[in-house]
């Protein structure tokens, strides 16, 4: 038996090895030969691809209820990407959306509870993230870089180290109170916004460059990011160092005094907007002393006269205000009056930019928010609303100074590019000068040139205290001068409309000082000097 049994034992010693050989070498090939598998996407294993901001909004507010709706889920609360942050407790008008009450409706300290993975990664083009007002500094960083977000980019959208904040039912009940300050409040304002809870998150995206390096290099540089290094990758993700609110969860006041009623994103119920019911309401930051609030007013009464400018401005506290001067508007129907009043925004503040609400708004209602009183102003980019395929928003990405501008070069008559010299760039900024018309006394022109990318300008004049007007006329660029000739047509000097009035304004530019010539009515030009002033009060 012994002997029978032998050769078995000897020829299984070869084959186990044979086959532990096999299993190494083929660990080895899977391991060294295999296609690496992506990272998993932040907040999630999946990536959905979003059409348009809409459908952005209804995939997050889906996961929201979904998670926190319990068991009527979600039937008392609707969900809106933030806009702004607005703490746990703060009441908003019933149609517009400015803060209706700040503090007395804001509970203690709400604590914060993990969310891990309640966000998929979202695909999407890159002026929805710039309309939906989503992670402005890393986008503002990606543009800073160098990367080129137009309205046909594509992007990955993710939030890393999600965070709820949501009231209890026991903080409900203490607001409801009728006899606290919140409670006497909304007694008397039934109709009201509770921002009942708020989810937050660092805003994270992934987009392809050409040189991944170079931009990752300048991320760096710029600070206060937070970028991935990733070597071998065609892309860059970068995102703020800074967690900030990614959606708002609402619930409207009913006539009992309750904030169980859902409240509904869709568009107010009223008659199609015509120009008596477009309405235009601007905020401005009450530490503002600029005078510019007041100008942004006129200047859209004078440019826009189909719409109707609420003339008193809602003063708001600082940390209530965008770094940027914004146009919101709630439905995208209303995104052809958003781009003209964006456009009278941009002569005073060039970054300014157009933000799609997903909070309920009345159809024609169009919101103007100034900047944080001390925010820079800077170029801008203009993208599309996907929804209603109109330019409305311009991106939060910084253009750099145009090097080379086309321009006619008065030497060869040609149509080479001359370079654009520094000295444009120092005469950005606000100008005044004073001037005698008709032997009467001394009137102030005053000018802003918000912009000069070639030979384009763009800015206001304004004489006197009339409503401002358009810098824009016929241009030359020589050298480092710059040559505008304006003629003011069908415009208001002081309380009486002149058509086709024959003003020019001719301005020059030499080793960044301004100076021209202004003539009216074609009486003799006069020779100005500008001078520089802080905002021209």
């Amino acid at each position: 038996m012994d002997r029978k049994r032998r050769p078995l034992n000897k020829l299984a010693v070869p084959v186990t090895s044979m086959v532990f050989m096999v299993l190494i070498i083929g660990f080895w090939h899977y391991y060294w030969t295999r296609i690496p598998n992506p990272p998993k996407p932040m907040g999630g294993d999946l990536t959905v691809q979003v059409r348009d901001f809409d459908d952005f909004q209804d995939s997050l507010a889906q996961r929201v209820k979904a998670k926190y709706g319990g068991t009527d889920n979600g039937a008392h609360f609707s969900v809106a990407v933030a806009h702004t942050s607005y703490p746990a407790g703060t009441v908003l008008d019933a149609l517009t959306q400015t803060p209706a009450d700040f503090r007395d409706c804001v509970p203690p300290a709400i604590p914060s509870f993990t969310a891990s993975r309640l966000f998929p990664t979202y695909h999407m083009k890159s002026d929805i993230a710039v309309l939906a007002n989503l992670g402005e500094k890393a986008i503002e960083g990606l543009g800073g870089a160098g990367v080129d977000l137009t309205h046909n980019s594509e992007l990955n959208y993710s939030v890393e180290d999600v965070q709820s904040q949501i009231m209890d039912s026991a903080s409900i009940e203490a607001i409801e109170d009728a006899t606290s300050a919140c409670g006497r409040f909304l007694v008397k304002h039934p109709g009201l916004r509770l921002v009942r809870g708020v989810i937050i998150g660092k805003i994270s995206f992934t987009v392809s460059v050409d040189n991944p390096a170079k931009v990752q290099a300048k991320l760096n540089d710029l600070g206060g990011l937070t970028v991935k290094d990733d070597p071998g990758s065609s892309s860059v993700t970068v995102s703020d160092k800074k967690s900030e609110p990614v959606v708002l969860l609402l619930s409207t006041l009913s006539s009992s005094g309750s904030f169980q009623q859902p409240i509904k994103l869709e568009a107010v119920n009223r008659p199609p907007p015509n120009a008596a019911t477009r309405r235009v309401y601007v905020q401005q930051d009450s530490s503002d002393t600029s005078g510019l609030g007041s100008r942004v007013v006129s200047a859209i009464n004078s440019r826009t006269p189909e719409l109707k400018v609420v003339q008193k401005i809602e003063k708001l506290p600082s940390e209530k205000m965008p770094d940027l001067a914004q146009v919101r508007f709630g439905n995208s129907a209303d995104s052809q009056e958003a781009n003209k009043v964006l456009s009278v925004l941009q002569t005073f503040y060039p970054r300014a930019r157009a933000v799609r609400l997903g909070l309920a708004a009345a159809n024609g209602q169009i919101e103007v928010w100034l900047p944080r009183a001390g925010s820079p102003t800077q170029t801008n980019l203009q993208v599309k609303d996907t929804n209603a395929g109109v330019a409305v928003a311009p991106a939060t990405t910084p253009q750099p100074p145009p090097t080379v501008a086309p321009a006619v070069d008065s030497q060869n008559n040609s149509n080479k590019p001359v370079r654009v010299q520094p000295a444009q760039e120092q005469i950005l900024g606000f100008w005044k000068a004073s001037i005698p018309l008709r032997k009467s006394t001394p009137t102030d022109l005053t000018i802003h040139i918000a912009k000069v990318e070639g030979s384009q300008v763009t800015g206001w004049f304004m004489r006197g205290k009339s409503p401002s007007i358009p810098l824009e006329g016929d241009s030359s660029l020589v050298g480092s001068d710059l040559t505008l000739k304006v003629i003011f047509t069908n415009v208001y000097f002081g309380p009486i409309r002149r058509p086709d009035y024959p003003a020019v304004l001719r301005l020059t530019v030499v080793s960044g000082q301004l100076k021209g010539t202004y003539a009216e009515a074609n009486n003799t030009g006069q020779a100005l000097t500008f001078d520089r002033c802080a905002a021209c009060d």
